[in-house]
């Protein structure tokens, strides 16, 4: 299964990325805004997470996150 989790790198999205990130079938793909370092520390964790960083006001990120998982 695909799943999209906004705010991933921290607080409850932390928690629920990581969660689903434990059924290897999931794809797990979410977003961060500033937490980059927090994101990358993740994204190492598991094979099957994909970080994008995307701001929602900026239409360029928007695209680039809608890009990435079209993939």
């Amino acid at each position: 299964m695909n799943i999209l989790v906004t705010g991933g790198s921290s607080g409850l999205g932390k928690a629920i990325t990581q969660k689903l990130a434990e059924e290897k079938d999931n794809r797990i793909y979410f977003t961060y805004n500033q937490s980059e370092k927090r994101a990358k520390e993740i994204s190492a964790q598991y094979t099957n997470i994909t970080e994008i960083k995307c701001d929602f006001c900026n239409q360029g990120d928007v695209k680039l996150l809608i890009d990435t998982i079209k993939q």
